[in-house]
């Protein structure tokens, strides 16, 4: 069985739960690689919480985890469940085999730029049974064993345990019983940076209200509202060939196509533009697109905490 969403439910499910007169509320896990109008359909069926499998925000990283996704395509999702007030549920993974460091301290300087959407959670990578590590756990230049704690559990031996347990440890790797902290921060700087980038962005979210980067077209112009800690102004106004920039981006436009969709401004003018909405923080590039940050005013709001569909835990009920 898989846990994950069948495609064909946004077609052949969902409108059934949209026109119930009651909505229920859900939590799916699904993929990363889900459109605009797929969230949309989700949160109009009550499914206002998800678990997608994002787990990096490095294009790179995704590749060597065989995901199937880009790290432009999990921004997208992380904006369209803000759009349309879906909780989420991800990590950013850490420890893959062959990953570099590099990596990280690219993605450590994107985080700042995401803290109008809902934060993440850094973790490090377990090797599962069934994954793509244990399956050809060799290629990796993996030594897997059973993790440390079943021995404590079960008494039988090595051999059985490999064929019986789910959660495997790299014998070889001196780092795999210790947490990050009692690590040298030195060896392994970009890890640190999206540990601590990761833990600013959800203390931002700590607070009564949530950042927001919001957009409003008038039609001759944008208006941008920015309480980001990284905005350069509170309010910013996009008009010309940087406001049809800000729009393609929003959809996430690979960068080598601007040209056709601005056709009466020059290359030079298209440069300049795109630099200056970078330079504003109103859109970054990844994987060769330009991808825009802000959502669309208004956005629906968040379900509260409280109504998670698997219930929660009430710390002030009690003795």
């Amino acid at each position: 069985m898989d846990n994950i969403l069948a495609t064909d439910y946004v077609e052949k499910a969902l409108p059934r739960l949209i026109a119930l007169p009651e909505k229920l509320a859900i939590l799916f896990e699904v993929k990363a690689n889900l459109k605009r109008h797929e969230v949309e359909k989700l949160a109009a069926g009550g499914v206002r919480w998800i678990q997608p499998g994002i787990e990096s925000l490095d294009s790179r990283a995704l590749k060597l985890m065989g995901k199937g996704t880009t790290a432009a395509q999990n921004v997208q999702l992380l904006k369209w469940c803000r759009q349309f007030g879906v909780r989420v549920i991800w990590s950013v993974l850490w420890g893959s085999p062959r990953e570099s460091d590099a990596w990280y301290s690219q993605m450590g300087r994107l985080l700042p730029l995401l803290h109008h959407l809902q934060p993440g959670h850094a973790v490090r990578l377990r090797y599962q049974r069934f994954s793509l590590y244990h399956r050809a756990a060799d290629q990796y230049g993996l030594a897997l064993s059973p993790a440390a704690s079943h021995r404590y559990v079960y008494p039988l031996s090595e051999r059985d345990l490999a064929d019986q347990v789910y959660y495997f440890e790299d014998s070889e790797d001196d780092d795999a019983r210790r947490d990050f902290r009692a690590l040298d921060a030195n060896r392994r700087p970009g890890v640190q940076a999206v540990i601590q980038g990761m833990d600013a962005w959800g203390d931002a979210w700590r607070g009564l209200t949530p950042p927001m980067l919001a957009m409003h077209d008038s039609g001759d112009e944008i208006i941008v509202e920015d309480t980001r800690n990284v905005a350069v102004e509170r309010e910013q106004r996009v008009k010309g060939s940087a406001r049809e920039i800000l729009l393609a981006a929003d959809q996430g436009m690979p960068e080598a196509r601007l040209g056709g969709q601005l056709k009466g401004a020059s290359r030079m003018e298209i440069e300049e533009a795109t630099a200056d909405l970078i330079a504003r923080k109103l859109i970054v590039r990844l994987d060769a697109r330009l991808v825009g940050l802000p959502l669309w005013d208004p956005c629906m709001s968040m379900p509260a905490l409280t109504a998670f569909p698997g219930g929660y835990l009430d710390r002030h009920v009690g003795g």
